[in-house]
């Protein structure tokens, strides 16, 4: 368990961040890679990646990303701006 909460800023989005266990593995986990996209934590690609994803029809497949050595997936946002 972690005492902090996880959170990305992105643009003008903050997004919550579910902190997998550190055996975490994608391509275990999901049946394929069509049910999730991964996220590059850099400020050049991140908010144009973000946006496109929010354009897409609901639902939407899982956003992650790697921080470090754990995977997270992406939850709730809000605009803070």
């Amino acid at each position: 368990m972690f005492p902090f909460a996880a959170t990305a800023l992105i643009a003008d989005d903050l997004w919550m961040l579910a902190v997998q266990e550190k055996d975490f593995d994608p391509i275990q986990v999901y049946e394929n890679p069509g049910q999730y996209t991964e996220l590059p934590f850099d400020k050049e690609n991140g908010p144009g990646l973000v946006d496109e994803y929010m354009e897409k029809p609901v639902p939407r497949h899982q956003l992650i990303g790697r921080v470090g050595l754990r995977w997270v997936l992406f939850e709730m946002s809000m605009r803070i701006r």
